[in-house]
This record gives structure tokens, sequence and C-alpha cells, in this order.
């Protein structure tokens, strides 16, 4: 009875690693290159929400500069920030009747500095905040203040890790069966070699 040639299951196990080392290469460029181009997409969504709130809010808070209307804004502020737990907002000015979200020290420091978007810590979250710090000019009783929103960035970071482990799951599949395809592929491609091995055993 034939027995098939221990060098040519050897031959089938290399093939099927190389073809296990080339899959491996290619998940590895591809989901690499995937994961930062959808990773700088995510990056850039905390700062894109916050510009589009602030367009909208940016004409409301500059049409008045009264006491009552500052209350309107304060109580529109409110059922924003109660829609979206996500977000939160602080003014800060030197009349504490026109503050709004009771600032804690760590944003008012970070209010006095440059505007634009920024990346802030707060007590007692896991996560920073993406804050968009704007100066709002002074207007009839209402003094120059510091305008900020802010993002809980919980929701982009929780959503990259999930990418992150899909693509990492997906590309072990993928070179597991890459390896398991390469090593039948490979025996598919012995086959002649074991014929011949045959008819050289008959001989």
């Amino acid at each position: 009875m034939f027995k098939r040639p221990k060098h040519l299951d050897s031959i089938a196990l290399r093939l099927s690693a190389m073809f296990t080392l080339v899959a491996l290469l290619v998940f590895v460029l591809i989901g690499g290159a995937l994961y930062q181009q959808v990773d700088k997409s995510i990056g850039r969504l905390p700062e894109a929400e916050l510009e589009a709130r602030y367009s909208v809010l940016e004409s409301s808070i500059n049409r008045y500069g009264n006491p009552e209307h500052w209350a309107k804004m304060s109580t529109k502020l409110k059922l924003l920030s109660e829609e979206d737990k996500r977000i939160r907002f602080w003014a800060i000015s030197p009349d504490p009747a026109y503050e709004y979200g009771n600032p804690e020290a760590r944003v008012r420091e970070l209010a006095q500095g440059q505007t634009g978007v920024q990346d802030v810590q707060l007590p007692g979250q896991a996560y920073p905040f993406k804050v968009l710090i704007s100066e709002v000019p002074a207007k009839e009783q209402r003094p120059a203040l510091r305008f900020v929103i802010g993002i809980d960035t919980r929701t982009f970071r929780q959503t990259q890790h999930h990418l992150l482990i899909a693509l990492i799951s997906l590309a072990t599949i993928g070179v597991l069966l890459a390896s398991a395809l390469g090593y039948w592929v490979a025996r598919i491609g012995l086959k002649p070699l074991i014929k011949l091995s045959e008819e050289a055993q008959k001989l």
C-alpha cells in the first residue's frame, strides 16, 4: 500500500506557512491604512460637531446684551444640555450675571488662553473633553465674555476602540483562513509529485 512521503507533507506545510505570512503582511498593511484613515475621520467628528453647534448659537448670543436676553439664553443652553448629555456649555464673564454652567477652575483657566479647539481633562471624567473656546464681544450692558462648548469624547474613543478590535478580529480570521486554504491548495498542487512518487515506488 502506498504511503504519502513525509517530505511532501513538509513541503505543503511550508507552502501553507508562506501563504500565512503573505496574508498576515497584506492584512497588516491594508488594515493599518484603513484604521488610520477611519481614525482620522472619527477624530475630526468632535471638532466638527462643536463648530456646527457654535455656528447655530453665535447669532443668538450676539443679538442682545441685556439681562433678560441672557436669562433666555441660559434657559436655551440648559435645554440643549439636557437633550444631549455629551454636550456642556460654559460662559465666563467679569460680571457673574452673565456666566453660565458653573465653570470650574480648570475651565476658567482654559478660557483665558487662546481661542479655538483644545482638549481638557475635567475632574471626575474618564475621557477628555474636546472644547471650542470663542470670544464674545461686549454688547450693551453685557461685558465681553468667553463662551466654551465642550463635548465628551467617550463615544468617539469607544468607537475607535471597537474599530481596532474588529480589524484585529477580521485579520486573525483572515490569516487562519489563508493558512488553511494555503495548505489545501498546496496539497492539490503537490498531487503530480505524489503520483510521481507512486510510480517511482512501483518500479
